[in-house]
C-alpha cells in the first residue's frame, strides 16, 4: 500500500468516526408540569420559563426533537397533547385519571397508567388516542418508561414496591426486584441501568436490581428524565416545586435548578449540536478537494508526452 492510499484510507476512517460522533445531541427545552397548575416550557439553562397552558398537568412526555408534548391532566381526567409553544392543545384521552405518560414513536403508540381505583394498570392507544386498550392489569402502575428497540416497557408498581417489565404488548411480565413505592423511571438502557424516584429521593440499579444505590436525598421526587448526552439525570421534586439536575451518579446535584410549583413531571427536548455539524461538512469538503487534486494530479502523470 502506498503512503497515499495509507492517508486516504485514515481520512475515510477518520471522518467516518467524526460523522457518527456529529450525530450528538444538545438540550434545547425543558418542559415540566405543575399539579397545582402549568404546563411549563424553560430553555436548557433554566432560563425563559414560561406557563405555556394552566392545566393540572402530572405526567409529560415529548418526541426528542419536540414536535408534541403529551401531558396528564387530573382536573378533568384527560391525556392532552399539543405543539412546543403551547398551541393546538386537545384531548387524545378522556375519562382516564392517567398518572404518567410515555411515547413508543417506533410503533406509533402513546402509554398511560393508573396507580389506583379498580382500573389500575398500564394502557396505550395510538398517538392520537385512538384504539386504546390495557395492556396491563392488576398492577398499581405509576411510571412507565419504554424501551422501543427492545421491545420492552418498565413500569414502577408504586403500592407493590416493584419495578416490573414486560413486552410492549403487556405479555411476558417479569418483576425485576422490589423497592419502597417507586413513583417515577427513567432508563439508561446504554448503561444498563435503570433509575427510580421516590418521596425520599432518586435511585438507580443494574437492570437486575444489583448494584443499587441512591445518588439524590432529600427531594420528594416524581417525574425523572435522562439526557444521555451531557449524562444527566432529571427529576420533579413535588414537595419543594423544583426540577432539579445532578449527574448520572448524583455528583454535582442542582435539587433548585428550576422553580415548578408543584412540580411532578418533567421530559426533554433535544437538537443536533451545530458546532459538530459545521465541522464535519467542512471536512467532507476539505477530503472532497484533496481528492479531486489527487485525481487530477494522477492524471497528468499517466498522460502520454506531447510530441515535438
Amino acid at each position: 500500500m502506498t503512503s497515499q492510499h495509507f492517508i486516504a484510507r485514515f481520512l475515510v476512517t477518520a471522518i467516518g468516526t467524526f460523522l457518527v460522533a456529529a450525530q450528538a445531541q444538545v438540550l434545547k427545552d425543558i418542559f415540566s408540569t405543575g399539579y397545582y397548575g402549568g404546563i411549563w416550557r424553560a430553555q436548557a439553562d433554566g432560563s425563559s420559563l414560561t406557563q405555556l397552558l394552566p392545566d393540572r398537568g402530572q405526567g409529560i412526555a415529548t418526541t426528542p426533537t419536540g414536535g408534541k408534548i403529551y401531558w396528564t391532566n387530573e382536573n378533568v381526567d384527560q391525556i392532552r397533547r399539543a405543539n412546543p409553544d403551547g398551541s393546538g392543545a386537545e384531548a387524545v384521552i378522556t375519562g382516564q385519571p392517567a398518572a404518567e405518560v410515555a411515547l413508543d414513536l417506533l410503533a406509533g403508540k402513546l402509554y398511560w397508567t393508573h396507580y389506583q381505583g379498580i382500573h389500575n394498570g398500564v394502557y396505550r392507544s395510538n398517538l392520537n388516542g385512538t384504539g386504546a386498550e390495557q395492556v396491563m392489569a392488576g398492577v398499581n402502575a405509576y411510571g412507565v418508561v419504554i424501551d422501543a428497540t427492545a421491545g420492552k416497557l418498565y413500569v414502577a408498581d408504586y403500592s407493590g414496591g416493584e419495578i416490573k417489565r414486560a413486552n410492549l404488548d403487556g405479555s411476558n411480565i417479569e418483576t425485576l426486584f422490589s423497592t419502597a413505592a417507586p413513583l417515577g423511571l427513567a432508563l439508561d438502557a446504554a448503561n444498563g441501568k435503570v433509575y427510580w424516584s421516590s418521596f425520599s429521593g432518586v435511585y438507580r440499579s443494574d437492570l437486575d436490581g444489583s448494584s443499587s444505590e441512591q445518588i439524590v436525598s432529600g427531594v420528594n421526587a416524581r417525574g425523572l428524565a435522562l439526557d444521555p448526552y451531557d449524562q444527566q439525570i432529571y427529576w420533579a421534586d413535588f414537595g419543594g416545586g423544583y426540577i432539579g439536575r445532578a449527574d448520572l451518579d448524583g455528583a454535582n446535584a442542582q435539587p433548585n435548578f428550576l422553580s415548578v410549583p408543584g412540580a411532578a413531571g418533567v421530559t426533554l427536548v433535544f437538537t443536533p449540536e451545530p458546532r459538530s455539524a459545521t465541522i464535519a461538512t467542512a471536512l467532507l469538503v476539505a477530503f472532497g478537494v484533496m481528492a479531486r487534486r489527487r485525481s487530477a494530479q494522477k492524471q497528468e502523470q499517466n498522460a502520454p508526452p506531447l510530441n515535438d
